[in-house]
């Protein structure tokens, strides 16, 4: 009994070392969800002027969270309208320079900076003539819409409307690595584009056909898209993975007309996975 009870006790210890690794000694990907808390802002003024901010922000203070937090922070930043549309922003409405860890604090900032935005272009359209008082918008979501054991997925979507015929929307989805916060800036192998043709022609074709009227083959698909040559691209924000495959976002003008909308897909893994980088495919396999 006393033999037993010392290899019982061994195999534990080794349990317990080895817990966390892989069985080629990596880091093994966590278990356990990372908390968040959404951070909503609605600063509009009234039916003409509307800014919405909306923001899953990690509260934890592991290294994945903080990785989070530092790409949450950065995608505020990115989409920041006074940053995106006016050349003198930088003085006008600086970024945020506080404390990193006050989610609403951080928010708030950007929200209210946008709000001050968005009066001005109003006033200057006054200024400039306009007979009627104009309405103005912005909407910002930053999601998270997955966590599983190898990496998190966040959304960020994005719509203003400053006058004209219609407004401006951006989609896009991130895959953010277990434990190592790394986002990952390329899942499909850029190099590898000519053989991906049919698969891309296949996905866009099948968009194009779920909501329209006119039935488009792949033969006459160029004839609807804007594409050099004939060669559809991969889309500048990289495919994300999920359960069901690698879903595809192009965004509006990336490869056809307003029109068509951010066309829009899913390819299985047993299509594509021979076509992924190889972080990629360490979050699938």
């Amino acid at each position: 009994m006393k033999h037993v009870f010392i290899l019982s006790v061994l195999m534990s210890s080794m349990l317990l070392l080895t817990k966390g690794c892989k069985s080629d000694g990596t880091p093994a990907a966590s278990d356990a969800t990372m908390p968040t808390v959404t951070v909503e802002r609605n600063v509009g003024t009234d039916s003409t002027l509307q800014c919405k901010f909306a923001v899953d922000y990690p509260t934890g203070d592991d290294s994945l969270s903080l990785a989070v937090c530092d790409f949450v922070r950065g995608e505020l930043a990115n989409n920041y309208l006074p940053a995106l549309n006016d050349l003198d922003s930088k003085d006008k409405y600086p970024l945020y320079d506080g404390a990193a860890d006050k989610s609403e604090a951080v928010v708030d900032y950007y929200a209210d900076g946008t709000l001050s935005y968005l009066k001005q272009t109003v006033k200057e359209m006054l200024d400039a003539g306009m007979d009627r008082q104009p309405a103005v918008s912005y909407e910002l979501s930053i999601a998270k819409i997955a966590d599983t054991q190898r990496y998190v997925n966040y959304e960020v979507k994005s719509y203003s409307y400053l006058g004209g015929a219609h407004g401006s929307a951006t989609d896009y989805v991130v895959n953010i690595a277990k434990p190592s916060g790394k986002v990952l800036t390329q899942t499909v192998d850029t190099l590898q584009l000519k053989a991906l043709q049919p698969i891309l022609r296949k996905g866009v074709t099948a968009y194009l056909n779920k909501g329209g009227m006119e039935k488009v083959s792949e033969k006459d698909l160029n004839d609807h898209l804007f594409v050099d040559n004939g060669v559809i691209p991969i889309p500048a924000h990289a495919p994300y993975l999920a359960a069901d495959g690698v879903h595809f976002i192009y965004q509006q003008y990336e490869i056809g007309p307003y029109a068509i909308g951010m066309v829009s897909f899913t390819v299985p893994y047993a299509e594509i996975k021979q076509y992924l980088t190889k972080e990629a495919l360490q979050l699938v396999e």
